[in-house]
């Protein structure tokens, strides 16, 4: 026994001689239309070492086309072989193989090209001993052991399969390797992991090849012409005899063996030693310029499917349909053969290639492919409906960059200036500055997918999406998102007060974001979006915007004949012709208390200023001063009076109250403000301020309701007396003791 397996007569043998023909035909198959000629069979060149390891023959499309047209209707309840798929794993390197990457559910034709381009061997020749071992290739009704053991490695004529080589995939792999292994490779023999070398069969040499495991049928010289034939006895270590020759594919006598002759029928009769041109191609292929045009010499025979007739070349594929013979080849055919080329989405071929100026097309049943410099791409469905509406290639998008690919309720699929989007609602192109936009920001991972096309709008242009808007060009695409883009387009979008865009939107700490415009912003928190522009604008941004204590907008501008206010979270901004600024604080309460605009304070000249212990505002017609007494207006003849005295430094402090009407006792009418210092009081007396202790024992005889009535002026002093003078008399201060004289 060598390496897991001894020298094999192939499964067919064994079941001759279990069943001595009983059982052989099961395990082998129908022949071919016209059968390969044996008397051309040479056993000591069984076939080409050119063929043999020519790996490249067959892609997994082409094998997969061949077990299609091997088995038309597989028996119900069974897998046949063009059906099988297993997972695969990886394998490293060694000197036999290069590297498998394993992956799931892979298509036996899938696991046999991979396996045969790894290794350097013809795919055809293991579909040929998938057929020889185990007729996998045409059975209806596969059975598991067939899978198991689908190429008889380490499967001894004399003892039961070896279980650490079961399996599709290792049997596949296995005798592939087997094959190589057989010819003694560099980094294999003595010394190595791999330490037999393979002599018996070895090319150059003359030896013994029997006609039968029983000795006693005899064996002849046989002189080894190549590597090829050399792997096939080492693997199937017997030659047929005349009588196997003479049956064909039928069986000869008790001392025939079968193994090598099979696989010499199968591989002429299916593939031949080089395939000619199918009958229905040779029209179209002599008219493409036959061996010396495109589509080369014919890799796989001419073979019927349920379509028609399909015949693989080295440069391509053609077809024989109802609608005639047809090719697809190139850049074209590669993209085609990878999505599954007859199964694919898109169908069969309805028309040969076309040129296009800078790459080509070809128009399938449900499809097209177009090939350019960015490669060869498909385009279908409701995408590629709607890239042929706009007009292709020759359209603003360009020719494809790739696939179309699924995203979240759509797809889509990328051109060379732009993308097609396809959503439950319509396919829609998005491309120019704001496709690039679009791409820049992650596409529909962002703002999700189109609405609808772009459109033109107050001399911009516009698309929107799930999440946003892209607006271009001004001079660049920005993005609208949101409550601000929701805002915007309420204001009227790019014909609104407040303009086109010129950034996309930013954050606007600690809790909004803001964008900026032409002619303002608009600023977005908790409170809601809101412009800001114009005199109010630049008086909110001056102070910080919504850093300051003014926060947020929670309004527009709401404009008046000759004024405009709006509010904000922590205040309101007017603006006349005196300017705009906020109001804000126990100062802006108590200016809405008395009216605001309409207040006789009017229009504010300033922002609220900070004194040492309060604060204060100048408005066109007086102030307000806010302090631990609260917040209070000052204006008007009492308010000049203050002033004159010093205002907030003198003693009079702060107010601590509004100016109020009094009467005093005689009927006469004045008026009086209290300050935290004193009182300031405007009648027909005069403008007077009553403070310190004269002023306190004013107030504590009853103020202007005491008979004494209004100060006529403020205190004064005369020889070391305090006077101050009333309508009826007046208080004097000599030292600690008052005097009241009245008139």
């Amino acid at each position: 026994m060598t390496h897991g397996k001894r020298a094999r007569l192939g499964r067919a043998l064994v079941a001759m001689i279990v069943t001595l023909g009983a059982m052989l035909t099961l395990f082998v198959a129908t022949p071919a239309a016209q059968a390969a000629d044996l008397t051309q069979f040479r056993p000591g060149a069984i076939i080409s070492d050119e063929v043999f390891y020519n790996s490249g023959t067959m892609d997994a499309t082409a094998v997969q086309r061949f077990l299609d047209s091997r088995v038309a209707t597989c028996s119900s309840g069974y897998t046949c072989l063009k059906d099988y798929r297993q997972d695969t794993w990886s394998r490293s390197a060694d000197p036999m193989c290069g590297a498998y990457q394993g992956a799931a559910s892979e298509s036996a034709a899938a696991i046999i090209v991979k396996v045969a381009r790894a290794c350097g061997i013809n795919p055809q020749v293991l579909i040929v001993l998938l057929q020889k071992e185990q007729s996998l290739v045409t059975s209806t009704r596969p059975t598991s052991g067939q899978y198991r053991s689908a190429t008889g490695y380490g499967c001894p004529d004399t003892a039961p399969c070896d279980a650490q080589y079961y399996g599709f995939y290792n049997q596949v792999y296995k005798a592939a390797w087997a094959f190589k292994r057989y010819n003694n490779p560099a980094g294999t023999g003595p010394g190595t992991a791999w330490s037999t070398v393979y002599t018996r069969y070895a090319p150059g040499k003359s030896v013994d090849v029997y006609y039968h495991p029983s000795t006693s049928c005899g064996s002849s010289k046989v002189f080894i012409e190549n590597k090829a034939t050399a792997a096939l006895y080492f693997y199937t270590p017997y030659q047929p005899n005349r009588a196997a020759l003479n049956a064909g594919y039928q069986t000869g006598d008790s001392c025939s063996a079968y193994g090598n002759r099979n696989f010499y029928n199968y591989m002429i009769d299916w593939f031949g030693a080089i395939p000619s041109v199918g009958s229905a191609f040779a029209d179209y292929y002599n008219a493409s310029g036959g061996t010396n045009g495109p589509y080369g010499r014919p890799t796989t025979p001419q073979l019927t499917l349920s379509f028609g007739k399909v015949q693989t070349f080295g440069g391509g594929v053609m077809y024989a349909t109802g609608r005639g013979v047809l090719g697809v080849r190139g850049w074209i055919e590669d993209v085609y053969a990878a999505s599954g080329s007859e199964k694919s989405p898109i169908g069969l071929p309805t028309a040969d290639e076309k040129p296009l100026r800078g790459g080509a097309w070809q128009e399938f049943e449900r499809g097209r492919i177009y090939a350019s410099a960015s490669g060869a791409f498909i385009t279908r469905g409701w995408i590629g409906d709607e890239y042929i509406r706009l007009g292709g290639s020759t359209s603003a998008l360009g020719f494809p960059v790739g696939n179309e690919y699924g995203v979240s309720a759509g797809a889509v699929q990328q051109f060379q200036f732009g993308a097609l989007v396809a959503t439950a609602t319509g396919t829609y192109s998005v491309r120019g500055w704001i496709g690039d936009k679009y791409r820049a920001l992650g596409a529909e991972k962002d703002l999700g997918l189109p609405l609808g096309n772009e459109y033109a709008k107050s001399g911009v242009v516009i698309q929107d999406f799930q999440k946003g808007s892209i607006v271009c060009c001004t001079p660049n695409a920005y993005v609208m998102r949101g409550e601000i883009d929701k805002a915007w387009d309420a204001a009227g979008g790019p014909a609104s007060v407040v303009g086109v865009p010129r950034d996309d939107q930013k954050s606007a700490p600690p809790s909004g974001n803001y964008q900026q415009f032409a002619n303002g912003r608009i600023v977005q928190s908790n409170a809601g979006a809101f412009v800001v522009r114009g005199w109010i604008g630049d008086a909110y941004n001056s102070v910080g915007g919504w850093t300051s204590a003014f926060g947020y907008p929670r309004s527009n501008e709401q404009a008046a004949a000759s004024s405009a206010s709006q509010q904000f979270t922590g205040g309101i901004f007017y603006s006349t012709s005196a300017g705009a600024y906020g109001v804000r604080g126990w100062i802006g309460d108590k200016y809405a208390t008395t009216g605001a605009l309409t207040s006789p304070l009017g229009a504010p000249t300033s922002f609220e200023r900070s004194l040492s212990g309060g604060a204060v505002q100048t408005f066109r017609a007086g102030r307000i001063y806010s302090s631990s007494a609260g917040a209070f207006v000052v204006r008007g003849s009492i308010g000049d009076k203050y002033n004159s005295a010093g205002a907030e430094s003198s003693p009079l402090r702060y107010p601590r109250g509004d100016e109020k009407q009094v009467t005093a006792r005689n009927g006469t009418v004045g008026y009086l403000q209290q300050f935290q210092g004193g009182r300031v009081y405007v009648s027909p007396a005069g403008f007077a301020i009553t403070r310190g202790w004269l002023g306190d024992h004013y107030v504590s005889l009853g103020a202007e309701a005491s008979g004494l009535g209004f100060p006529r002026g403020d205190e004064y002093s005369r020889n070391g007396v305090f006077i101050q003078e009333f309508q009826n008399g007046r208080i004097e201060l000599r030292g600690s003791t008052f005097t009241v004289v009245r008139y």
